[in-house]
């Protein structure tokens, strides 16, 4: 069996908890982390960009990927750019349609990295994940 270290597949840390976050920063298997607005507020997080600016001071180094969290293009094009100013290693998560089932059409990689974070549905919950945003 293979070691961790000499997988080929890159292993991403998804959480919302500042400490634990640090702690899998320690394992060199972990190759870069992602978190959302709905893991976010289960954990009790009440100021997003505060705690975005957290995870970029302790975790400098490796990928780290921060979803919008608004259900109008226009401010997920806004939140999208302001996000993207946090870090060279910050990745924007940008769903590709909103509750309303309308589909994403612009404002994709204005000069900042991103990747699609599934469909949202009336219910608000993405059809990627299952999980409420």
């Amino acid at each position: 069996m293979k070691e961790l270290d000499a997988l080929s597949v890159k292993i991403f840390a998804d959480g919302a908890n500042l400490a634990a976050m640090q702690e899998l920063y320690q394992r060199p298997y972990i190759k870069g982390f992602t978190t959302n607005p709905t893991l976010m507020r289960k954990a009790g997080i009440t100021n997003y960009a505060a705690f975005a600016r957290d995870v970029l001071r302790a975790i400098p180094d490796r990928p780290i990927s921060f979803e919008v969290f608004s259900d109008e293009f226009t401010e997920m094009e806004r939140q999208a750019r302001e996000i993207a100013s946090w870090g060279s290693n910050v990745y924007v998560k940008i769903p590709v349609s909103n509750t309303r089932r309308q589909e994403q059409r612009s404002g994709r990689g204005g000069g900042w990295r991103f990747s699609n974070a599934g469909k949202r549905s009336n219910s608000g919950r993405s059809q990627r994940d299952g999980k409420r945003i």
